[in-house]
């Protein structure tokens, strides 16, 4: 199976315009109006982590659901968080992006502790594709997708031509524009799910976490999902983050895989040096032989009946 990279369309004209139109200087990327080691490292010429945590540990009453976790990841990595049910991916996640609040440990987007950053600059920074999505109001997929630009217009602004042009080149990019005058709770599951992806897109996000994004679709959806994801990646270099279950996803797709195992890191690296045998067998409790294939060159993970005992 290999992944085809998906070219993002030519500005198309907008629905309410006939015109081209250069983005206002509302929709610039906006940061935190505080002293931050991002700029500092900027302005020296370094790269800047879109997301380091440093000792992050959470827990939910007296339950420790993360312990000490300490990671970077790089600029345009595609990342694939991966473990047991119940290992605590969901929760970092929610974390790394500011949806809980971190007790002990920091999470640094772009070099600024994520406490510091309003709700809006941070969305304008990352963008979320959640495992659950409500689909029983009746927006239009087109309107759903224009929602990504919120945080890139004015409180009593309204939607620019540019936010129409970028609205339209992201359902195209997802193979969604089709879609665009269904309502949402008239689309098939993985036709939802195209337009969630499509509305990250909108967003333009320079961090994209995506939280078991292949949940709930067959097979044909689960490839277009993983084919958007890198495309968006090679694309528009967006950094991603994304929960997988289906550890041969992981491998198709990912950069480096972070392995958690009872809410701790078991390791971090490239996926065909991180998902050996022994690994599996030790965190998924599980036999497994891993294949390589004549057909796309990389290894295939075939779990065994057996199971393996701890």
């Amino acid at each position: 199976m290999e992944y085809s990279r998906i070219q993002p369309e030519q500005v198309v004209k907008s629905r309410k315009s006939t015109q081209s139109h250069a983005p206002p200087e509302q929709l610039r990327r906006v940061r935190p109006k505080t002293t931050s080691t991002t700029d500092e490292q900027e302005s020296a010429g370094t790269s800047v982590p879109p997301l380091e945590v440093r000792r992050l540990s959470w827990a939910f009453g007296e339950t420790e659901v993360l312990h000490n976790l300490s990671f970077t990841v790089r600029n345009g990595e595609i990342i694939g968080v991966a473990g047991p049910n119940g290992c605590g991916k969901t929760t970092l996640v929610r974390l790394a992006m500011g949806l809980l609040p971190v007790g002990r440990g920091k999470v640094f987007i772009d070099g600024t502790d994520i406490g510091r950053w309003g709700k809006r600059a941070l969305a304008q920074r990352v963008a979320y594709i959640p495992q659950f999505f409500d689909r029983t109001f009746a927006f239009s997929a087109y309107d759903s997708v224009l929602m990504g630009r919120h945080p890139h217009i004015g409180r009593f602004d309204r939607e620019s031509p540019y936010d129409h042009d970028v609205t339209r080149r992201a359902m195209e990019q997802a193979s969604a524009w089709y879609l665009h005058d269904k309502l949402m709770p008239e689309l098939s599951g993985g036709e939802a799910q195209r337009v969630v992806v499509a509305r990250s897109i909108a967003q333009q996000p320079r961090l994209l976490f995506a939280d078991e994004p292949t949940a709930h679709l067959d097979i044909q959806y689960q490839l277009q999902v993983l084919s958007l994801l890198r495309a968006i990646n090679r694309s528009e270099g967006t950094t991603v983050i994304t929960v997988l279950h289906d550890l041969n996803h992981v491998l198709s797709l990912c950069d480096r895989v972070l392995l958690l195992d009872c809410g701790r890191i078991q390791a971090f690296g490239p996926p065909e040096e991180v998902l050996t045998t022994d690994t599996i067998r030790r965190v998924f409790r599980i036999e497994a032989e891993i294949l390589h294939s004549n057909a796309t060159g990389r290894p295939h993970i075939v779990a065994r009946d057996d199971v393996a005992h701890a």
